[in-house]
């Protein structure tokens, strides 16, 4: 068992490095704390100010998003929009309440979004929503169970690679909601938008580095050559 384990740690230990020498200098700039989608613990306390002073009227809609649904979640739904605001009042009050919020709506939208791709539909014709889902989970992190994050992280890791260019054929009913895989030219609101958000979220925890690393690249990838476009 111990020889095994320590065989085990030693093919991680050189998969990080073979995976660190192949990723481009800047991803080593990625900060190794969370948050780091949108936020990050430098910007935090500024963030609070603003909630509790100039911006308190926003923040209380933000709140009033989140107790409005108390209770009250659907047997599935994407919850992506609700579970970042969840995060951001547990980031700014401390409330442990919200912090559960957010990973329950979390849990739900995830299953929400493989049921989808399994009735051969898509999760919406944007990305925005599942963009959100990954700053929550992000927000969160540190405080999940690492269980539950790398569960959680796999799974939507798995959930992108059905969605992305090259995943799932024929996904999504044409007339009805058909799955969005459209790049730079058109908006940038479909499916590849994810990978940058997924790959900052997730890489370099152990949760699956090799995707997660892929993603990151080729998202930052496509964002500059958005901007150029």
């Amino acid at each position: 068992m111990r020889v095994a384990a320590m065989v085990a740690g030693l093919g991680a230990l050189l998969a990080g490095q073979a995976l660190a020498q192949d990723a481009p200098d800047w991803v080593a700039r990625i900060r190794p704390d969370h948050p780091r989608v949108f936020l990050n613990a430098d910007g935090l306390p500024e963030v609070r100010a603003l909630a509790q002073g100039p911006l308190a009227e926003h923040f209380a809609a933000v709140k009033a998003k989140v107790d409005e649904r108390e209770g009250d979640l659907s047997p599935e739904g994407d919850w992506g929009a609700h579970a970042m605001c969840a995060a951001l009042v547990w980031r700014v009050t401390g409330d442990e309440h919200y912090l559960e919020r957010a990973r329950h709506m979390l849990d739900r939208s995830l299953e929400h979004y493989h049921g989808r791709i399994a009735a051969g539909r898509s999760v919406n014709w944007y990305s925005t929503t599942r963009i959100m889902a990954l700053a929550a989970f992000d927000w969160i992190f540190e405080e999940m169970p690492e269980d539950w994050r790398e569960q959680w992280g796999r799974s939507m890791l798995d959930h992108l690679a059905d969605v992305l260019p090259g995943g799932v054929p024929n996904l999504g009913v044409p007339e009805i909601s058909p799955v969005n895989r459209s790049g730079i030219t058109t908006g940038f609101y479909g499916t590849p938008s994810l990978m940058w958000y997924a790959g900052l979220a997730m890489v370099g925890e152990g949760i699956d580095d090799e995707r997660a690393l892929d993603y990151l690249v080729r998202g930052h990838d496509l964002y500059v050559q958005l901007l150029a476009h």
